[in-house]
């Protein structure tokens, strides 16, 4: 779900083991915060795993938060899940 280096030399293991979740994978990681990191998702993957995941993320939140579904307006730019 996550993109991930080619071959395990590239990956930069000081940076990885500080991330139980990351730890001995192959996840690329990079930096987004000025002192974090995070792996970034793979939505070109050909499993279409991260994409299935996410959408299953905004079914939940919106389940859990439907008022967000009542105030979105046709047209807006907010993202409209279809459950």
């Amino acid at each position: 779900m996550f993109i991930e280096c080619v071959r395990d030399d590239q990956v930069p293991h000081n940076i990885q083991n500080q991330y139980p979740m990351a730890k001995n994978t192959k996840i690329m990681l990079g930096n987004v915060w000025p002192e974090r990191n995070t792996a970034f998702p793979d939505f070109l993957g050909t499993q279409n795993n991260t994409n299935v995941w996410w959408a299953g993320e905004f079914a939940q939140f919106h389940k859990t938060r439907p008022q967000v579904r009542r105030n979105a307006r046709p047209g807006s730019s907010c993202l409209a899940i279809r459950s």
